[in-house]
């Protein structure tokens, strides 16, 4: 009776198991197929003064499945500056109505600012930017970026991030000052240096040249991202998403194997309990599995409240 009872449950598991595949597959269809690319004009300037454009380009390829259950797109466009860590420079909120149209969709926005406006008050060799453009699903009558929206993962259609451009700095090396004579000694700067002293000494004093301290130079090394991240919300979503793609088709063959343990066990007990073991333990695993993809969404939200 028992062994009758577990094979109606393996066969209801299988049937279930391929209605989520294909009610999963229709889902990822239904997705954004959503990109960006990014670039600053100029992209060299003489000071932290001049102004730069940066523009983000956002592009769908199926916008009809993407807008499909909703009225329109909400889609946030934020422009960002890194070193060490990203900052937020601006965010800007517009609406998409994408329609019912299948043909490839695209939308561009920009702001222009100054290095100055963004707290530079010194030249630096480079600066690197990069945009970042969240979409959500909005209903009739929305149009406003709310929590209710943003917080709600019915509405989530994609996180798309460029790859970040170099905003080059001339920098305008200081004239060489030459010093005067002031009753036969040699003056310094309005810094206290003496460049240029050895014109000083032959002219003023007549006296022997005694080279200045050599003054210590910086240099400036750039690591390439191996993995390409920018933010430890994005490093968390792509360990969650390794860890949930790997356990699934794990799962699913170890539930085969147990399957097959039990159906052929032909009375032997211990087969029989072998298999039951191993269905047992792998839907477990498979639960755990997919209670912590929703954690990792949960840090995530966490992380966009603590941006916000």
């Amino acid at each position: 009776m028992i062994k009758k009872f577990l094979t109606l449950v393996i066969g209801l598991f299988y049937t279930g198991l391929l209605f989520t595949l294909v009610f999963t597959q229709k889902v990822r269809a239904e997705n954004c197929n959503a990109s960006v690319n990014f670039d600053i004009n100029p992209k060299i300037v003489a000071s932290v003064n001049d102004p730069i454009t940066l523009t983000a380009i956002l592009t769908i390829t199926n916008p009809q499945a993407c807008q499909s259950g909703f009225n329109s797109i909400g889609a946030d466009f934020q422009f960002y500056w890194t070193s060490g860590h990203s900052t937020l420079i601006s965010s800007g909120w517009t609406v998409l109505n994408l329609g019912g149209s299948s043909a490839t969709f695209t939308k561009s926005g920009s702001i222009t600012t100054k290095l100055s406006d963004l707290g530079f008050t010194t030249t630096q060799s480079s600066i690197s930017f990069y945009a970042r453009i969240q979409g959500y699903g909005l209903k009739a009558g929305e149009t406003q970026k709310t929590d209710a929206i943003i917080y709600d993962p019915s509405r989530y259609k994609f996180d798309v991030t460029s790859s970040s451009v170099n905003l080059g700095v001339n920098q305008t090396p200081a004239p060489v000052r030459r010093y005067s004579c002031v009753n036969n000694k040699c003056q310094p700067d309005e810094n206290g240096e003496y460049r240029g002293i050895e014109s000083c000494l032959s002219v003023c004093e007549g006296g022997a040249f005694t080279p200045p301290p050599s003054s210590t130079q910086t240099y400036v090394f750039n690591l390439p991202n191996p993995i390409g991240v920018t933010t430890f919300q994005d490093l968390i979503n792509i360990i969650g998403k390794w860890i949930f793609n790997l356990a699934i088709p794990i799962a699913v063959i170890i539930i085969i194997w147990a399957g097959v343990l039990m159906l052929t066990s032909g009375g032997d007990a211990g087969r029989f309990k072998k298999g039951y073991m191993a269905l047992w333990y792998a839907v477990i695993g498979l639960a755990i599995v997919l209670i912590g993809k929703g954690f990792v969404t949960l840090i995530q939200s966490i992380l966009n409240l603590r941006n916000r």
